[in-house]
């Protein structure tokens, strides 16, 4: 699960990835995608439940990949936004 975070400034268009990037990329990843925000919580308990639900249901997800996905920052960590 790719999760995106900070939906808490979506409000002041400070958000880096847009949700249509996000989905778009996570899809091509083969990943589920789902957004939140750590200041506000908005998101988490669902993120956790779905990520829980998926678990039970497809026992084949605890186990490691053998090629794991890369993922990559495409900004420098300190872009000025918040």
């Amino acid at each position: 699960m790719v999760l995106g975070n900070k939906t808490d400034l979506r409000q002041v268009n400070c958000m880096e990835v847009t949700q249509e990037e996000g989905q778009s990329w996570a899809r091509d990843h083969g990943l589920m995608w789902m957004e939140c925000s750590a200041k506000t919580k908005e998101g988490l308990l669902s993120a956790v439940h779905h990520v829980v639900e998926e678990m039970l249901a497809r026992p084949s997800l605890w186990e490691v990949s053998a090629d794991p996905v890369a993922l990559t920052a495409t900004t420098s960590p300190s872009s000025g936004c918040c």
